[in-house]
């Protein structure tokens, strides 16, 4: 399963309130990688100025592959990320993931990503993306 998903800060990286999360980023992903039923990550850092997708500082994205659905939400609402994830408030305004099924060795893009979540926010659920609350009536 591929897992795409999206975050506007509250404030630019480098400011005092947004410090605990940037800090936060490279473990984060180390434990991902670590995870099990972790597949592939894209090596996107929204701290690099030349790795702006949506042409906006303050928007970071995140794309990976996972084994399933199930190992994907474990980590996401286990352990250490869980303990980040319940702070996203005090860095983020807004946020939006989309799942979907990929290949066993596909590896998608960015643009894929953008997307696909484009089009779950615009028009729902569908086997062209959605989320996790949707997962079962989207087997793989």
């Amino acid at each position: 399963i591929a897992q795409f998903n999206i975050a506007r800060l509250r404030h630019p990286l480098g400011h005092p309130l947004t410090k605990p999360f940037e800090d936060l980023i490279d473990e984060t992903n180390a434990r991902a990688e670590a995870s099990p039923g972790f597949v592939w990550r894209h090596g996107i850092d929204t701290r690099a100025p030349d790795e702006d997708v949506y042409g906006d500082p303050l928007v970071t994205v995140n794309l990976s592959v996972w084994v399933s659905v199930e190992h994907l939400k474990n980590y996401v609402y286990g352990g250490f990320h869980r303990d980040v994830f319940r702070r996203r408030k005090e860095w983020f305004d807004s946020s939006g993931v989309v799942l979907w099924w990929v290949e066993r060795h596909e590896r998608p893009s960015l643009e894929d990503g953008k997307r696909r979540l484009e089009h779950y926010l615009a028009h729902g659920a569908s086997g062209t993306g959605f989320g996790f609350r949707d997962a079962a009536r989207f087997p793989g």
